[in-house]
């Protein structure tokens, strides 16, 4: 096929975005409800801006579970930079001297080395690329961490920088280094969306073969029997034209050759079911709403084991993010648990139903749960907007019960009207 050829197909191949539209799906499923940040009001600055690009926590925990999808190979790493003299720690941030996570794709994590120390396995080297001139390699020899800078000069790596860093003098004796991965492995592994992309692929292929038939089909090619007379140039096709040939009817035959096109309910079908594959590849981002309906338990069922897959993924990101962080706790000099992500493994998007919705205020009336977790649920599923006023529907609701008529107490009747009294002795 020539390129113009290929050109042209690509031109008449209608393409169909599913490994995109699964990938943006997912990360709307992992997200449409906040994550839950605890951490101290001090690093709420440093949180704001992790990164030395300035992104915060919550963007750069959005973008680790992109890569994650996409390669499921991201690395993470702390650094600190050193300061120039003596300064309290609030001094120290507003001058930019505390610490930053960095997150490195797949594509940039040109290797990772381990060994065994303290018979716990411990990353020993790590090249990354910081850009197409700069390589960063982070290093641990005999207990003490290093980060050496080479860079690319007349087609030569030189190391430029040899920096040993460390804390109230003391060097660190283990890598800042996170691999996070559905995985556990330092090697790459098959990332979760790479059968939806190998499966759109194969769509585009067959897209391909039904939009040439189409196009075939489309394209009847008339052909003209006739002895050439001398003098006779070319004839041409176009709407309206007539030929006459000076010649017997019988010495001459005009007719279109036309493709029966009997391959196109195949073709077809075959799109339909890699379009069927997609969906189901991609934990049913893109199905059909007219698809035949499920027995509710089959449903669920199906609906849980797709949601455990994504929940595990989000969790998978949230440890290797709490890792990165609990190093920006030590570098602060708070418990290392101090700083915490988590994000929300609930995927129901669904408003309660009436049954749910009855039993949740049996619970309240009842005094299993207090008014603010019923509405805090009813936030969660999208019964109440998120930006459900508490505070004014807390004084309108006391408004109405003020409002309200006092209630009448009616006297009790006498069980013993009718009759008569005893006489008095």
């Amino acid at each position: 096929m020539t390129d113009t050829a290929y050109a042209n197909m690509v031109q008449r191949t209608p393409w169909f975005p599913g490994a995109a539209r699964t990938w943006e799906g997912l990360k709307a499923l992992a997200t449409h409800k906040p994550a839950i940040t605890n951490a101290p009001d001090s690093v709420e600055d440093i949180l704001r801006t992790i990164t030395r690009q300035g992104y915060s926590l919550d963007n750069l925990a959005a973008r680790l579970l992109s890569e994650l999808l996409i390669t499921n190979f991201v690395a993470l790493t702390v650094d600190y930079p050193t300061s120039t003299g003596p300064m309290s720690q609030a001094q120290a941030i507003d001058k930019g001297v505390r610490p930053f996570i960095g997150m490195y794709t797949a594509e940039n994590i040109l290797g990772i080395e381990t060994g065994v120390i303290n018979n716990r396995q411990r990353v020993t080297r790590v090249r990354l690329h910081d850009d197409v001139s700069t390589i960063r390699e982070l290093r641990l020899d005999d207990g003490v961490y290093s980060v050496n800078i080479w860079k690319l000069n007349g087609g030569q790596w030189t190391r430029v920088s040899s920096v040993v860093p460390s804390k109230n003098g003391a060097a660190l004796d283990e890598i800042p280094f996170t691999l996070v991965s559905t995985e556990e492995d330092f090697e790459p592994t098959k990332a979760p969306l790479a059968d939806v992309c190998s499966i759109n692929k194969q769509l585009f292929m067959a897209s391909a073969n039904l939009a040439m038939c189409h196009w075939w089909i489309a394209q009847p090619i008339p052909y003209i029997i006739k002895k050439i007379a001398e003098g006779e140039g070319e004839i041409s096709v176009a709407p309206g034209t007539v030929w006459r040939f000076d010649c017997d009817p019988k010495e001459a035959e005009v007719k279109f050759l036309e493709w029966a096109g009997g391959q196109v309910a195949e073709l077809r079908a075959e799109v339909e079911t890699l379009k069927a594959d997609l969906a189901k590849n991609g934990l049913r981002m893109l199905a059909d709403d007219r698809a035949v309906a499920e027995a509710a338990e089959t449903a669920a069922i199906r609906r849980a084991s797709e949601n455990a897959i994504v929940a595990n993924i989000v969790r998978e990101r949230d440890e290797g993010l709490n890792d990165a962080l609990a190093w920006v706790a030590w570098w602060l000099d708070l418990e290392e648990d101090a700083i915490e992500f988590t994000g929300s493994t609930d995927f129901n998007a669904m408003p309660l139903d009436t049954a749910a919705l009855t039993f949740l205020k049996s619970l309240k009336d009842t005094g299993d749960i207090s008014r603010e977790a019923l509405i805090d649920i009813l936030i969660s599923n999208k019964t109440l907007p998120e930006n459900f006023d508490r505070e004014a529907d807390a004084q309108k609701l006391a408004e109405e019960l003020a409002d309200r008529p006092p209630a009448i107490v009616m006297p009790i009747a006498n069980d013993n009207t009718g009759q008569d009294d005893e006489p008095a002795s």
